[in-house]
């Protein structure tokens, strides 16, 4: 048996952006379901971070993701098993109020005999049997609470593999930028042979514990670093990459020559000047920008030399801020640094 394998789905992500709605669902519309109709696949784990805003929901959102998502769910025979993530949960202490079953678990609903949801939330951890009779566990985001619980299942466990939404240290929280100041050590994993996991964004791994990555672009953060979705085979126990073909943030380095703006269509876009001679030619290329981009952001005067030698990649906020640490000379620095760490990972989500 196949199943499809999705985490951090961020659904509302961006303050609920239209222009990142429309780049979700044609990754949705266009890849996703098609490619699970292709193959016969009709069992869905995501691994947590199904919705973006933990306090609440905005309608619109949840209208549009009812239609095109859920929908396409009901309609295909398709179900989809949900582990609760930080994002799903209202209170950062325990995931008993989360809104995947808030707004899904219509079966849990007393003498309700007449609606049916392929979306099944899982708030504890969880031994699940697939249809094939293949067993692994669920493990949801992990709290003050339910932390016993969640190590107390691990202990009993029998289960060779394990998706969860963990925070562990050691792994990339995006990519070139490694968890240094997260708690808990992956060890308390060792039990299974193989882990997958939600909440990093960026694909990462040791070997044993894999950060499958999210399906698509939601910050610039995640520029030049490949999305998709993974499909996992419960005879071969292998965990294979679907790309996603689809982009939200690209970097033109303009160069006075004539640049195909159909290319970025709906993206955003910075475009690093790196000669500009022809004006007439650059003003002619940024209003074309303008028409078939979401957004687009010129930078001049960066101070680059020769094009074909040009990366732009800057240092990553962390680092500077990191160094700002640094240089202040505080004794404790280091509980500094995990407060930043705290905060800035929080300000990717507004």
């Amino acid at each position: 048996m196949k199943v499809a394998i999705i985490t951090d789905t961020h659904f509302g992500a961006r303050s609920d952006s239209q222009a990142f709605a429309d780049y979700f669902y044609r990754f949705w519309t266009n890849t996703f379901f098609p490619y699970l109709k292709e193959h016969n696949i009709n069992t869905i784990i995501h691994s947590g971070d199904l919705m973006d805003r933990r306090k609440y929901v905005n309608y619109d959102t949840l209208d549009r993701m009812r239609k095109e998502f859920i929908g396409v769910m009901v309609n295909e025979e398709i179900t989809m098993h949900t582990i609760v993530g930080n994002h799903d949960t209202y209170f950062k202490n325990h995931a008993r109020l989360n809104s995947i079953e808030q707004l899904f678990d219509i079966d849990g609903i007393p003498n309700n005999k007449t609606f049916h949801t392929p979306v099944i939330g899982y708030s504890e951890p969880t031994n699940l049997k697939l249809p094939d009779g293949y067993q692994l566990d669920l493990i949801p985001w992990i709290a003050d609470e339910n932390e016993e619980q969640v190590l107390d299942f691990i202990k009993h466990s029998k289960n060779q593999v394990c998706f969860g939404h963990f925070d562990l240290t050691g792994f990339e929280m995006m990519k070139g930028v490694k968890s240094a100041y997260h708690s808990r050590s992956p060890d308390f994993l060792n039990k299974y042979d193989t882990v997958y996991s939600g909440h990093f964004h960026t694909k990462s791994d040791n070997g044993h514990v894999y950060y499958l990555g999210n399906t698509y672009e939601i910050t610039w953060n995640d520029y030049n670093d490949q999305r998709g979705f993974h499909i996992f085979d419960t005879e071969s126990l292998q965990c294979d990459f679907v790309p996603n073909p689809y982009k939200m943030h690209n970097k033109i380095i303009y160069e006075d020559k004539p640049i195909d703006a159909s290319e970025y269509e709906n993206q955003i876009v910075k475009v690093i000047v790196d000669k500009k001679e022809d004006i007439e030619l650059f003003s002619n290329t940024i209003e074309e920008l303008e028409k078939r981009c979401e957004m687009i952001n010129i930078i001049e005067d960066h101070g680059l030399l020769s094009s074909d030698q040009i990366e732009f990649e800057t240092e990553d906020t962390i680092t500077t801020l990191e160094r700002y640490v640094d240089e202040l000379s505080i004794d404790n620095s280091k509980q500094v640094k995990k407060i930043l760490h705290e905060v800035y990972v929080e300000a990717l989500s507004i």
